[in-house]
């Protein structure tokens, strides 16, 4: 189980999988982000995260909503993406996830709103040293990404455990096929963090 944020709005995903007369659930549901990016216009960014805390939908008795945003880095400025992450925070208390694939850049949005345990997203291949140590010095979740590559993905998974860095998260991409049951493996049983949102 990963928490993201904190308080009364934290959100948690993955945990234990449940098996009790033949159903098969989690104990977490899935959590819903929106995406806004440090490009937009500060009206725009304002009003889609008013809409995002607002947003609700009936299905069958089960009431949806958006449970974090997640604030992008597009301008690759760090002064812009700091910028954004304040902006947003000061417009929603929702637990939010922070999208650079340049560890300087997230670090610079991390700054402004540490105390709330954003999501980092996302260490890769090529960056998972910087963003461990980035994850273990502000103790705040990891998204690890391998568009699909298990054994990437493991490998990567594997390294970070070592450090120290336990919450993770894993997005294996949007086209893995059959293979993301793969992910059910004894270093890989972590949450996994889902496609279009999670993708640079």
């Amino acid at each position: 189980e990963v928490v993201i944020g904190t308080g009364d709005r934290q959100v948690k995903i993955g945990g234990e999988l449940v098996l009790r007369r033949h159903e098969h659930r989690y104990f977490n549901p899935t959590a819903i982000a929106i995406v806004i990016d440090d490009e937009m216009p500060e009206d725009k960014l304002v009003k889609w995260v008013k809409e995002t805390e607002e947003f609700n939908y009936n299905y069958i008795g089960i009431e949806l909503k958006l449970d974090l945003v997640a604030i992008r880095s597009t301008s690759k400025d760090p002064t812009k993406f700091e910028e954004a992450v304040k902006k947003v925070a000061e417009a929603t208390n929702m637990p939010l996830v922070l999208w650079s694939s340049d560890v300087s850049i997230l670090e610079r949005g991390l700054l402004a709103v540490k105390s709330r345990r954003p999501l980092l997203y996302a260490a890769t291949k090529d960056n998972w040293k910087d963003m461990g140590e980035l994850a273990l010095k502000y103790n705040c979740p990891l998204a690890v990404y391998s568009p699909d590559d298990i054994k990437t993905l493991r490998s990567i998974v594997s390294a970070l455990k070592a450090w120290g860095v336990e919450d993770l998260a894993l997005d294996v991409g949007d086209e893995f096929g059959g293979g993301i049951a793969d992910t059910i493996w004894s270093h890989l049983r972590y949450p996994l963090s889902g496609e279009p949102p999670f993708r640079e």
